[in-house]
């Protein structure tokens, strides 16, 4: 990932400014000794030289981490969106006759309010335009539960805990299938969060 290089980079001029730290300290203790054999043993004439390359390293480093950086906000987050394979556009979507909502998310509030609402928003990403039902963004009356489904192209049910124990949860199954309604079926299979 974008993160990862990034942090590659650094960690890499890190030890490179590190070598040359160490590079310095030799040479400032074999020169005390011997500048001769300082010089022979480092490659370099003096302290000024090391301090010099150890500068281009530092302002290499920051360049590069700063290109980078910019490198992955400008193409690195940009999360891709469901085009047309013939024309490559994003698809235009309609709603049919009566129908306020292209989705529709059936879930139990307990174990599975959090998912629905990343469903909702990485789903309105993907598909830009799409109109998907969650309670908490749309919901004004519990009682038109029923409503709220036939007037949804499709339902996505998403199983969890105790998800056909909830009244609610049936009302919107048999609103569905009244409504002979497409049904996508999404299991929680995480323990954790509410899996089943």
């Amino acid at each position: 990932s974008d993160v990862t290089r990034v942090a590659f980079a650094v960690q890499s001029c890190t030890m490179l400014i590190f070598c040359m730290v160490m590079c310095i300290q030799l040479f400032t203790s074999l020169d005390a000794v011997n500048s001769d054999l300082a010089t022979r043993i480092t490659g370099f004439h003096s302290v000024d030289s090391l301090v010099a390359i150890m500068i281009i390293i530092i302002l290499a480093c920051f360049a590069m981490s700063m290109l980078l950086t910019l490198y992955s906000a400008v193409f690195g987050n940009r999360m891709q969106v469901v085009r047309l394979s013939r024309s490559g556009e994003v698809p235009q979507l309609g709603l049919g006759k009566e129908i306020e909502y292209h989705l529709f998310l059936s879930h139990l509030w307990a174990s599975g309010q959090d998912q629905a609402a990343v469903i909702k928003r990485r789903t309105q990403v993907l598909l830009p335009g799409i109109k998907v039902f969650l309670d908490v963004d749309d919901l004004e009356e519990i009682g038109h539960l029923e409503k709220y489904v036939a007037s949804s192209q499709c339902i996505l049910i998403f199983l969890s805990k105790g998800y056909f124990f909830s009244a609610n949860c049936l009302k919107e199954v048999d609103a569905a299938l009244a409504g002979d309604k497409p049904v996508i079926l999404v299991h929680e299979s995480d323990i954790k969060k509410g899996g089943a």
